[in-house]
């Protein structure tokens, strides 16, 4: 078992942009998405499992090439109150401030793996 801390001290809007939190979810996120990717089991939790969760569970599930709906109906199909609760704020802070880098960081490894198959 391997243990990962995401150090966000809530959800709030001010937060969830901060320098501070973006940087932390940019360099876990992308081991959650290996660990995944490599068949082992992820458990993602926070204080109430709403808006941190679900900001964590949306962002892997756009990693993968989830889009926005599905990604979106996905957090209803984890947990409703997940699905309720996150908020659509805090998907757009993930759609406009944290997956545009991570979707580009996909990209390069795909163009990565696509030169090392030729």
């Amino acid at each position: 078992m391997k243990w990962l801390h995401l150090p966000l001290d809530g959800a709030n809007q001010a937060l969830l942009r901060s320098k501070g939190a973006l940087e932390a979810c940019k360099k876990i996120l992308p081991e959650v998405k290996r660990l995944l990717g490599a068949g082992e089991s992820v458990l993602v939790h926070c204080a109430a499992g709403i808006h941190r969760t679900g900001v964590v569970v949306y962002s892997l599930h756009r990693m993968f090439g989830v889009p926005q709906d599905l990604a979106r109906q996905a957090l209803y199909t984890c947990r409703v109150q997940t699905g309720k609760g996150v908020g659509e704020h805090r998907i757009e802070i993930a759609e406009t401030l944290l997956l545009p880098f991570l979707l580009k960081e996909r990209e390069a490894d795909e163009t990565t793996n696509e030169n090392a198959d030729a």
